[in-house]
């Protein structure tokens, strides 16, 4: 695909991807309607008025006009470009162009041990390398914590998982749907690796047309993930000095990282999660990425409380 091509087919998926929010959002510009980004604008409406309201469009228009709006309007909105999307400089539509462009390039496993069962793992290897290096070199300068390489390629099976958990069921329909044919016109080729070399060379194009929500959410993963392991290991080399005295660590030089577990919630606050930091001294922490304020405010009233000496405790 010439550079000139993909950069109109990541337009085109950014247009058919763009939420509610951004369609009637600040960013909004108004355009001619274009009924070629293909979708139905009316099914789109009356689904809105299914969720909102159970169908009831008296009170759907009710709650349109609340907004200043009217079903015209929206429709001719629904069929528009959100302005946002339109600077070629855009970092989330160069991002999305640069995972795209992984996707179909081939790669090599960085831990075969622990990934080897995960399934269609040959089609984002070099998606998840792509990330990792970012995150090495958003990293480079900023971090004097002793975080050896095997910590890091830690953090990177868990992206493995989280983008199998994403891709899994429609790579397998599309194999399904594709292994009979696959077989038929390469008898001499497994169809697994037929199916790897098709997605490569056409078969994601044609997926993310169909589901250019997908390509868009997988996107978001790979920034998401960027971003917090980038913020958490900058608050690990930032804070660690006060972490081990407030917690009383049996020892105040803790300096290497031996493992980061993550997984352990569901992603909250922009793909953020809880993680337990474990050191080679064998001394752990969990890691919870919200402002714990309010929690340290809500326990020094009940200390507070408890001291005078209440009838409840």
């Amino acid at each position: 695909m010439s550079k000139l091509h993909l950069q109109d087919y990541i337009k085109e998926i950014c247009e058919k991807s763009a939420t509610i929010e951004e369609i009637f959002g600040s960013n909004f510009r108004s355009e001619c309607p274009n009924e070629e980004l293909g979708f139905d604008a009316s099914e789109i409406l009356a689904n809105w008025c299914l969720t909102s309201t159970g169908g009831n469009w008296e009170n759907f228009n009710k709650l349109l006009a609340l907004r200043k709006l009217s079903q015209d309007e929206v429709i001719s909105r629904l069929y528009s470009q959100p302005k946002n999307f339109l600077d070629p400089n855009h970092l989330y539509r160069t991002e999305m162009e640069s995972v795209f462009k992984c996707l179909t390039s081939n790669g090599v496993l960085l831990d075969k041990k622990i990934n080897a069962r995960l399934p269609f793992i040959e089609l984002y290897t070099t998606l998840v390398h792509y990330a990792y290096q970012k995150l090495l070199l958003d990293m480079n300068g900023r971090c004097d914590a002793s975080i050896p390489e095997s910590v890091y390629r830690e953090i990177a099976s868990d992206l493995f998982k989280n983008i199998s958990d994403l891709l899994s069921e429609p790579l397998f329909d599309t194999f399904q749907n594709l292994k009979l044919s696959l077989k038929k016109n390469h008898p001499n080729i497994d169809s697994y690796k037929s199916f790897i070399f098709y997605m490569i060379d056409d078969g994601f194009y044609i997926l993310f047309r169909s589901y250019p929500v997908l390509l868009r959410v997988l996107t978001n993963m790979i920034m998401q993930w960027i971003e917090s392991n980038a913020e958490l290991i900058s608050r690990l080399n930032q804070d660690l000095s006060s972490v081990s005295v407030k917690f009383k660590l049996t020892n105040q030089s803790i300096s290497q990282v031996e493992s980061i577990q993550s997984g352990l919630s569901d992603p909250h606050n922009f793909g953020r999660t809880v993680k337990i930091i474990s050191f080679i001294n064998g001394e752990k922490i969990v890691y919870k990425p919200k402002n714990l304020g309010p929690d340290k405010a809500w326990e020094d009233l009940i200390d507070s409380l408890n001291a005078i000496n209440p009838p409840v405790n």
